[in-house]
């Protein structure tokens, strides 16, 4: 922790403007609200989310908000990186950049990053980038960002201190982009949800409007999973002891005349891999055993995935543990 920064929202109203802001008017969310990831048990995969904002109400002035990780398992669940997401970087205020005023910014854009040490201890201070820059304070020091792995993050924003711009009616507005580092395997998960329990003392979930904060409509958590792993067999095991012989061929014949009883796992039939089981497949089968000229599609001669997508269906195979 190497910073603190306090942001105050009080920002004049206009004499004589009523503001008719409610909660039910204004929502913020995580997007996309779910995500499935495919297994990535010795890798960290990024993922990347954004904080929109919606208003059914014109002027809003600033917001604050904070952002919380919660891990359910996975091996890794961490806030990768936040910063300004583009709707906000080109929104047409006037904010101060090295000391010089820079039209089209918002005045004040700031974020603080904070460990899952410092949430623990209640922390005040946290992790702020770059408040100096060419000799200048820097009021939007939240263009990069700071890579780390943090638990949480905030952010507070006044569009323009002039009062001339103001955000009007819209529909998820970008505040602000989200990276996440997330390893791991099913049945582990993660969300991405609001709090206003971060930082000492904590930093509201608010909306500005003529001076007065509002709590907007908080959506669900966004929620990160992973894909069940791919099933594993050996095409035409069908009795799936862990060898290709003669008495697969002959199981699938008999599966095939007589009982078409359930199966755990149909792909091991469809020995020519064309996304049915019919007698093709038992003769495919003979053949290549017999004459070792054709060969059987992969997965074969080991257990592995179906490179081939069907409706077969694999869910279990008791030589693929």
């Amino acid at each position: 922790m190497r910073g603190r920064l306090t942001l105050s929202l009080a920002v004049c109203a206009a004499a004589g403007v009523a503001w008719g802001a409610m909660s039910a008017d204004i929502v913020f969310e995580v997007l996309p609200a779910e995500t499935v990831l495919p297994p990535s048990p010795d890798a960290v995969t990024a993922v990347t989310l954004e904080v929109a904002i919606s208003t059914a109400v014109d002027g809003m002035q600033g917001w604050s908000l904070g952002i919380l990780c919660q891990n359910s398992g996975a091996e890794k669940f961490f806030i990768a990186n936040a910063y300004e997401h583009p709707d906000l970087a080109t929104f047409a205020g006037a904010g101060y950049t090295g000391g010089t005023l820079v039209p089209g910014r918002p005045s004040f854009d700031t974020i603080n990053y904070y460990t899952a040490e410092d949430l623990v201890n209640y922390a005040a201070q946290a992790e702020v980038p770059n408040l100096y820059m060419n000799g200048g304070f820097v009021l939007n020091d939240s263009i990069n960002g700071v890579p780390g792995e943090w638990a949480a993050v905030t952010q507070g924003v006044v569009l323009d201190l002039f009062l001339m711009y103001t955000l009007p009616a819209s529909e998820n507005f970008g505040a602000l982009a989200i990276e996440l580092g997330v390893q791991g395997e099913a049945p582990a998960s993660g969300s991405v949800v609001f709090s206003d329990a971060i930082g000492s003392p904590p930093t509201a979930v608010v909306a500005v409007f003529g001076g007065y904060s509002y709590p907007p409509s908080v959506a669900a958590p966004a929620e990160i999973s992973f894909a069940a792993p791919a099933p594993r067999f050996i095409r035409g095991d069908f009795n799936a002891n862990g060898v290709v012989e003669l008495a697969d061929m002959v199981s699938l014949i008999n599966y095939l005349t007589c009982s078409k009883k359930p199966l755990t796992c149909l792909d091991a039939g469809d020995v020519n891999d064309n996304g049915a089981i019919t007698m093709a497949d038992p003769l495919a089968g003979m053949r290549a055993l017999l004459d070792q000229k054709y060969e059987i599609p992969a997965p074969f001669p080991a257990c592995g995935e179906d490179p081939t997508a069907d409706d077969l269906g694999c869910e279990s195979f008791a030589a693929c543990p």
